[in-house]
């Protein structure tokens, strides 16, 4: 955190030691999407330009969505595609709708822009069967590219080993194909508030609910 300051009378550099500091932006920027209008939809420019997340971007090819009208309201389309890139265009039936997934795409452009640190966490999969105490791993299957194989609603662990010098607070997130985030980690106040320790690991039940062709994952 960097600020320009002036002393007061009496006051001393040391005495700022001890002082508080208050983020009043943070770094990665505005929470936005950059929202190209097809010719089509252009009736909607007055309602979409009062939108604090939406900024009106000239050119599709500098946008991260495109709007274009529908048989019955609205697609939204991912001009870099989406998650799984063959998934990349979302419905709204109505207005309402369509500011509640301009919603979820800012939020999730914010999320994927952070800046993480992988070398400081292991992350490992364990795909299996049963649930809770009666959870069995079952060998890992890759496919011909080398991905991990998981089946629709089979159970997995995560194991998370912290690799840093420092405690880390961590959240797993699920971003579907439709825009939605799911937050899958942490479950409740206790875990919002317990950092995993410098050399810690942490195993994680989820359950993934993939469709067809969204087995492959990592």
């Amino acid at each position: 955190i960097a600020a320009k300051f002036t002393l007061g009378p009496g006051v001393k550099l040391e005495d700022l030691k001890a002082g508080v500091a208050w983020i009043s932006q943070q770094a990665m920027g505005p929470v936005q999407v950059k929202l190209w209008l097809s010719p089509q939809a252009s009736a909607m420019r007055q309602e979409l330009s009062a939108n604090p997340l939406v900024a009106l971007v000239p050119e599709a090819a500098g946008a991260d969505l495109q709007l274009w009208p529908a048989e019955k309201g609205w697609v939204l389309e991912r001009s870099r595609g989406g998650i799984d890139p063959s998934v990349n265009r979302v419905a709204a039936a109505d207005a309402l709708q369509l500011k509640e997934m301009l919603r979820q795409e800012a939020s999730r452009g914010y999320l994927l822009g952070m800046h993480n640190h992988p070398d400081f966490l292991e992350v490992k999969l364990t795909p299996g069967e049963g649930v809770g105490a009666n959870f069995r791993a079952l060998p890992a299957r890759r496919g011909s590219d080398g991905y991990l194989e998981i089946l629709e609603n089979q159970p997995v662990v995560m194991t998370l080993k912290n690799l840093s010098p420092k405690p880390l607070f961590l959240s797993i997130l699920d971003f579907e194909a439709a825009g939605a985030i799911n937050v899958l980690y942490p479950y409740n106040a206790a875990e919002r508030s317990t950092p995993l320790g410098p050399g810690q690991s942490l195993d994680v039940r989820l359950l993934f609910s993939l469709g067809a062709q969204q087995g492959s994952l990592l």
